[in-house]
């Protein structure tokens, strides 16, 4: 029961910066005593010339407390290398308020090509991908991820 003038805590999982390696997990976001977890970070591609694929990261929103309506998130999309110099990266995860971000279809050549930003509330960032013919180390950023969301409803 909610009285006149109660108050609640609350915190909205803050945007999270993609990067190398397996991705960044998604912060999590609470209301009062109801909370919710934030999505996990895609995995990391290792170097080769050969057919290989990454996972995407699981979705978040795994509900701790009684809330009257939850929505998980989705997962993001796998990273595919057909051979060592074509491949594309994977999608991040989208969401109700928005998509995740655009994957790369075309990488650049010989240096690495970093991930869409998601672009609705929630949403994950895409893998980046990096693509050598020559020698040398490269590395493509995963994008960034969006920040959370709450929505309250207020009935009289």
């Amino acid at each position: 029961t909610v009285v006149p003038g109660q108050t609640f805590s609350y915190v909205v999982g803050a945007a999270v910066t993609g990067g190398t390696g397996t991705g960044t997990n998604g912060n999590g976001s609470s209301f009062g005593t109801f909370s919710a977890t934030g999505g996990t970070g895609g995995s990391q591609l290792a170097n080769g010339t050969t057919v290989a694929s990454g996972t995407g990261g699981a979705g978040g929103g795994t509900f701790v407390g009684s809330p009257a309506f939850s929505i998980t998130g989705g997962t993001g999309m796998p990273g595919i290398r057909f051979s060592g110099t074509t491949g594309f990266s994977g999608a991040g995860a989208s969401g109700i308020f928005g998509g995740g971000g655009s994957p790369v279809i075309t990488p650049t050549a010989n240096g690495g090509t970093a991930g869409g930003a998601g672009t609705g509330f929630g949403s994950g960032g895409a893998g980046g991908i990096a693509i050598r013919t020559t020698s040398g180390a490269a590395s493509g950023n995963g994008g960034n991820g969006a920040p959370g969301t709450i929505v309250v409803k207020e009935y009289r």
